[in-house]
């Protein structure tokens, strides 16, 4: 009988194999072509109308591959405080303290915010369940997907009038971002052919200037490091690839990238001061409470007085990013103040734990892929982000939802 009902598990798991990857496809493709084609000011709008198609998937055609037995309660309390905290918090900085607000942005999102809780829950609860075979070739297909973006781009093949569009995505740094997770699980999962993604990925990032697809690309070497031997081997080979792409790499711009001063730097760095000068001013004149859920970029309370805001306004670029504050951190913190530092402490303190328990070979494929969504999200969090709605912040949600759900399951 125990061997009937595993079979039955088995012919299950692989009826549905190919179904994430149309929904992966789908995640990684609907947002950008949303800002390409629509001009759309964020992911948000792509993001909630992929999540609208797949919980009417989920609801029409899935019901039997969710194992929702766990009756997680502790998940739904947190979820409810969430909620309740994000609404009386906003509620508290426009009635009693009546600072600006605006209102119809709160509403709009606060209700997109828990359409995204509910289907990132349960796309992470479709991750959970599948093989590793299955969830490997998806993260291929996905690289070998964003790989052909980049070589679009140099076909001028792009969709949109980004910054720096790279195919359907608006800049290289969005690309960046969304393969974190993608690269750091080919890396912990020791993927066949990750290592020339890893050199691909590098090249381009040298080639075309960007610090952020680098630093990615490093971080996700990284676990390939379990002994001293391999710590070894991968400073002789982080040395050698070095040389390897030394004449690709303009040192001029990589230097202004890193300098933070504000007459000297970048406009990308520029970008990132902005955003931390606002974080730092709506802490300060809020006295730590914050200026709401969404209201970065409507206050008045930021008065925009900052070094980068007026080297930005001389490329007439200070609009740039007013809304997502270059990266998360800075946007949570002049939004939730005191209460967004608690949470990135958390995070620190998940990321700081996974990453000394990622090697634990007898976890379940989709339960190390969840955790490297969540390592993912550290590069949203404090180098280049693109609001709360986004690829990989869903991805994160969806760990977050589910990184303590069937730990004991079969891998």
């Amino acid at each position: 009988m125990k061997d009937i009902i595993q079979h039955n598990y088995d012919s299950l798991l692989d009826k549905y194999k190919k179904i994430p990857l149309y929904f992966f496809f789908l995640l990684f493709t609907i947002p950008p072509v949303f800002i390409g084609l629509f001009n759309s000011s964020s992911y948000a709008e792509g993001i909630i109308f992929f999540e609208m198609i797949f919980l009417a998937s989920i609801l029409l055609n899935l019901k039997r591959k969710l194992d929702l037995r766990f009756k997680k309660k502790y998940l739904g309390i947190f979820i409810i405080l969430l909620f309740s905290f994000i609404f009386f918090h906003s509620a508290l900085i426009m009635v009693v303290l009546d600072y600006s607000f605006n209102l119809t942005k709160f509403f709009v999102t606060y209700l997109g915010l828990l359409i995204t809780f509910l289907s990132a829950w349960l796309f992470g609860n479709l991750i959970i369940n599948q093989r590793a075979e299955s969830l490997n070739k998806i993260v291929i297909y996905l690289m070998f997907f964003l790989i052909l973006n980049i070589f679009f781009s140099y076909l001028g093949l792009n969709l949109g009038d980004g910054w720096s569009p790279v195919g359907i995505y608006p800049e290289p740094s969005h690309v960046a971002i969304f393969l974190a997770p993608l690269l750091i699980y080919g890396s912990r999962k020791r993927l066949r052919g990750n290592k020339i993604f890893l050199l691909i990925f590098l090249l381009w990032g040298a080639v075309d200037k960007n610090l952020t697809i680098i630093l990615v690309v490093l971080f996700s070497s990284l676990f390939y490091i379990v002994k001293f031997r391999d710590f070894f081997l991968s400073i002789i080979l982080f040395v050698f690839l070095s040389v390897l792409i030394w004449p690709f790499i303009d040192t001029d711009y990589f230097s202004s990238r890193i300098n933070l001063n504000s007459d000297n730097a970048s406009i990308s760095s520029l970008v990132f001061l902005k955003g931390w000068e606002n974080a730092v001013e709506s802490f300060t004149k809020t006295d730590g409470i914050g200026l709401g859920y969404q209201q970065l970029g409507y206050s008045s309370i930021i008065t925009n007085n900052g070094n980068a805001f007026k080297e930005l306004s001389n490329y007439n670029l200070e609009e740039l990013n007013k809304y997502d504050g270059g990266s998360i951190s800075p946007k949570l913190i002049a939004e939730f103040g005191v209460f967004s530092v608690f949470f990135i402490i958390l995070y620190l303190v998940g990321f700081i734990k996974l990453i000394f328990n990622l090697n634990n070979i007898e976890k379940r494929a989709g339960m190390i892929f969840l955790e490297c969504c969540y390592l993912g999200l550290f590069f949203e969090l404090f180098m280049r982000g693109a609001g709360y709605f986004t690829i990989g912040t869903f991805l994160f949600i969806a760990a977050a939802t589910n990184l303590k759900i069937s730990k004991h399951g079969r891998n």
